[in-house]
């Protein structure tokens, strides 16, 4: 099978991490995680709904953090906050056969070790989009729940591949469907 990885991108906080499933044909092209059309609709969710979902994790000073990151990097917003994968290894259909890493792979110990470096010092949240991203978690919370912060918020949302947020019947644009997904999110943030 081919290997290729695409590390994780530090961020300029600690409070929130981003996991998603595995890097596809984007990410290794560019070598910058959650590219392509994922990357845009994080974008967008942060852009439309920052005032409600920021403010229930970022204090005045990072908010100000926030606002000259923003100004300075109009393209690109997810790129303020900790991102990461479930897995490293990039897949895609013509790369190798597979859109998703497989369960072994992201429980295998070196993965979940390296996990776990990316995202033992986030503060506040760490918020999984996808399937695969819930995994990881679940499994570094059953086995390894000590090496996180005690305190971290662990959200659990769906994916943002028009694929998944396509599946929200219940609103017609990609916007909307966005909203559904922060909205999920200041639930799972206030209970």
């Amino acid at each position: 099978m081919k290997r290729d990885i695409v590390d994780y991108m530090k961020g300029e906080t600690k409070k929130i991490a981003f996991v998603f499933s595995c890097p596809g044909q984007e990410e290794q092209k560019s070598k910058k995680l959650v590219n392509g059309k994922t990357g845009e609709n994080l974008d967008l969710l942060i852009e439309k709904n920052e005032d409600k979902v920021l403010s229930k994790i970022f204090d005045k000073e990072e908010i100000n953090n926030w606002k000259k990151y923003k100004h300075k990097n109009p393209k690109g917003l997810r790129y303020f906050f900790r991102i990461t994968n479930a897995s490293n290894f990039v897949h895609y259909k013509i790369w190798n056969g597979r859109t998703e890493a497989k369960t072994s792979e992201i429980k295998n110990v070196d993965n979940i070790d390296r996990l776990i470096g990316e995202l033992y010092d986030i503060e506040d949240a760490i918020i999984c989009f996808g399937k695969k991203a819930k995994e990881a978690l679940n499994h570094i919370q059953k086995f390894k729940s000590d090496k996180l912060n005690h305190n971290v918020r662990i959200v659990y949302l769906r994916h943002l591949g028009l694929q998944s947020l396509n599946q929200i019947k219940e609103v017609s644009t990609t916007e909307e469907r966005l909203k559904v997904v922060a909205d999920d999110f200041i639930r799972q943030m206030e209970n």
